[in-house]
């Protein structure tokens, strides 16, 4: 007999002596504590202890003076006791003397602290009775024989677990069509008659598949995984699966304590629901604001705090997985920088609990009805996605998905709505964040502000610098009207308009070297316009940025037609061809890219690009005052709003025009093939989604500002005649070219 521990010579000692039954209690607590702890890693040191405690609660010399939670505390060292000795002697090994005997004697303990008989406990009974009085080893299963059943028409599977296992439990179903399935409610739901039916199903079962369930789980309503293994039948089989909890992205999100249970009434007004934003939560007790939280990019300690968090999340998941029949964190840690993982951190995407599935039937080595496709496109576990913070986009290096990912209901949500509504949350319920102060992600958010207070302002590209410079500043996109645009601003401004850019192609512009340099030139142009600038901050070189959005698909076939046909670069490739390769391109999202707040010193990665291209429309504030997107598509509409904005500044320009300038328009056959390719049309809208998402976005805000300009139907019909006077008496407007351009070097 193996050494006892000291734990377990302290309860000899106590059973001898006859001690007071609260030194009694204290003891058995701890060997409760010391079995629970143990159950994963060591079966017979747990059973030990179990008997231990059961020992002392049962030396108790009345109850009636006692707790009313010991009842439960000595109910789960009796059946987890029983159960794994059970356990242990099926599976082979050799049980410490009279161990059998000791069972036995739990068991029956165990349903006189129950009201109703246990039906599980049955089969128990039966067979340690059976191993009193015969060779343990010859009454051995194995635990890992394959189901009994010939066909999969005969295959009983019980299916258990929290909300995850449903969505498996459909896949089961479609997989595995013959075979008769039970699933049972989720595991923190499901009453006492759920149990009782599972532990009914499990004694003819031929598979059971369980999420890990620890023992004590909900005081040991019999859901644990030791508890419903130990009820399948000889030959059964069961894989146990892990619980994908999965914080990698969400380094900030959690469940919060609720001492007074009181968050469960502001659930409908939590803006994450039952999950909270710590932070947010430490974020308003600072006074902090939305904006605040945004700054990018991150300090450095920052970045380095997430992608601990990440590395700790996805190693506490392969621990789990070591317990399991199965795993696929090599699989998330794979994929988590292409694709979303999770929609909260314990929703799993279809795509994860896809993967899952399939290496479950893997394991199951049986013949499926399973195609290469998701085995459902729902996303059943996705009422709410919670957006990917800005600072774990930078960290983690996340793709383009994280930017749009965000919704909640259906309705999208990015992050500037969340955290806008997180911090009110928060800022109107102070107790949450009072009760949470200990809250390790809490602790954890804490950290990060702190190192964002001591970033110094340089740190961040969001830093305005002074007093704006110029007036107007139009970031120049390709193939979106700028031509026309500057047209315009030539003739209005008399001529002061600079022409900025880097001397090499998509190489950007920070905001910052123009600035610098109009500072020591003592040059002050009425407006600047580039092609590769960076939005800078409000009020950090101009009253006024203007920039012109397209629909993604008319740009791209514009930009295919003046490089084919102007420029003839293409060399006889297809559009097809184009497509294709900007779908794959570093710029298939490029106005978002190019409106996107950039930092060119922290983004010092060699890109097929240039630096400076990375898509944040989460930091694309459209609300912003000094910020005009316009649409190519109602161009006269939004040069109305923009010199209504520049009115408002005190700065009131002629921006009528001619007509278009510079542009490219297909006909006849041409013009057919291009928009008729449907297929080629979809291709490219799904990988260019975070440019239609903006265009969408630009559109409604479009409609707010035309809707607060008084006398508009009159201020457009006098824009489009001093249009026409401008076609009827043909002004002659220089353009720069390229020769007089401005050219800065970083």
């Amino acid at each position: 007999m193996a050494e006892l521990s000291p734990l377990l010579a302290r309860v000899e000692t106590v059973l001898a002596q006859e001690a007071v039954a609260s030194v009694m209690i204290q003891l058995a607590l701890e060997c409760h504590a010391a079995m629970l702890e143990l159950a994963e890693v060591d079966q017979r040191n747990a059973s030990r202890h179990a008997l231990a405690g059961a020992r002392l609660f049962r030396a108790l010399p009345s109850r009636e003076q006692q707790p009313t939670w010991v009842d439960s505390h000595e109910e789960q060292c009796c059946r987890y006791g029983a159960i794994w000795i059970h356990a242990l002697a099926r599976e082979g090994h050799a049980l410490e003397p009279g161990w059998p005997q000791e069972a036995l004697i739990l068991l029956e303990r165990m349903q006189e602290l129950h009201q109703s008989a246990v039906p599980w406990a049955e089969t128990i009974r039966r067979d340690l009775v059976t191993l009193t009085t015969s060779d343990p080893a010859a009454e051995t299963d194995s635990p890992t024989a394959s189901p009994t059943a010939a066909t999969n028409a005969d295959l009983k599977i019980v299916v258990v677990g929290n909300c995850q296992s449903h969505p498996l439990y459909i896949g089961l179903r479609q997989a595995l069509p013959e075979a008769r399935i039970h699933f049972c409610r989720p595991v923190h739901m499901a009453t006492s008659e759920d149990v009782d039916r599972l532990h009914r199903r499990l004694t003819s079962a031929d598979l059971l598949v369980a999420q890990r369930v620890q023992p004590g789980y909900r005081d040991g309503i019999g859901l644990d995984t030791p508890t419903l293994r130990s009820l399948l039948p000889a030959g059964a089989r069961a894989l146990i699966l892990p619980n994908l909890h999965f914080e990698g992205c969400y380094p900030w999100i959690g469940y919060a304590h609720d001492p007074d249970g009181r968050l469960a009434q502001l659930e409908p007004h939590s803006p994450l629901g039952a999950y909270h934003d710590f932070l947010a939560m430490a974020a308003a007790t600072r006074g902090l604001t939305r904006d605040s939280l945004l700054r990018v990019p991150a300090p450095a300690a920052v970045v380095e705090a997430v992608r601990s968090a990440h590395q700790q999340s996805l190693q506490a998941l392969r621990e789990r997985e070591r317990e399991c029949s199965v795993g696929v964190c090599d699989w998330i840690e794979a994929r988590v920088r292409s694709q979303p993982i999770g929609h909260t951190i314990n929703h799993p995407t279809q795509a994860s609990l896809d993967e899952l599935l399939r290496r479950l039937l893997q394991q199951l080595d049986l013949p499926h009805s399973l195609g290469p496709e998701l085995f459902d496109d729902r996303e059943h576990l996705g009422q709410l996605s919670i957006p990917v913070h800005p600072w774990v986009r930078q960290a983690l290096d996340l793709g383009d998905w994280s930017a749009r990912w965000g919704q909640r209901r259906g309705k999208p949500l990015p992050v500037q709505q969340q955290l806008e509504e997180s911090l009110s949350f928060y800022r109107q319920n102070p107790w949450i964040a009072a009760a949470n102060l200990r809250h390790p992600k809490f602790r954890a958010a804490e950290r990060c502000l702190d190192h964002l207070a001591a970033a110094p302002a340089s740190a961040t590209s969001l830093q305005p610098s002074s007093k704006p410079l110029v007036t107007l500043l139009h970031l120049h996109g390709f193939k979106c009207a700028g031509s026309t645009l500057i047209w315009s601003l030539e003739r209005a401004s008399g001529g002061k308009l600079a022409y900025m850019e880097s001397p090499t192609a998509n190489q950007r512009l920070s905001w910052q070297r123009v600035r610098s340099h109009l500072e020591e030139t003592g040059e002050r142009p009425l407006a600047v316009t580039s092609h590769l600038i960076t939005l800078p901050p409000a009020g950090a070189l101009a009253q006024l940025c203007v920039a012109f959005l397209r629909d993604p698909w008319k740009r791209l076939l514009s930009a295919y037609r003046f490089e084919r046909d102007v420029n003839k670069t293409l060399n006889g490739r297809s559009l097809n061809d184009y497509v294709a390769k900007f779908c794959e391109g570093p710029l298939c999202n490029y106005q978002t890219s190019q409106l996107s707040p950039q930092d060119l010193d922290a983004d010092q990665e060699s890109r097929p690009g240039g630096r400076g291209w990375i898509p944040r429309p989460e930091l694309i504030d459209l609300q912003r005052q000094d910020l005009f997107l316009g649409l190519v598509e109602r161009y006269d509409e939004s040069i109305v709003a923009i010199e209504y904005q520049l009115e408002l500044l005190g700065q009131p320009l002629d921006l009528a025009y001619p007509g278009a300038m510079n542009t490219t328009v297909a006909s006849g056959k041409a013009a057919d093939l291009e928009a008729g390719d449907a297929d080629l049309r979809q291709q490219f809208l799904a990988a260019a989604a975070l440019d239609v998402q903006l265009h969408r976005q630009a559109g409604a805000r479009l409609e707010q500002q035309l809707a607060a300009i008084p006398n508009l139907a009159e201020r457009l019909l006098r824009f489009q005649e001093r249009c026409q006077q401008l076609r009827d008496q043909p002004s002659i407007i220089r353009l720069c070219p390229y020769a007089e351009w401005t050219l800065l070097t970083s």
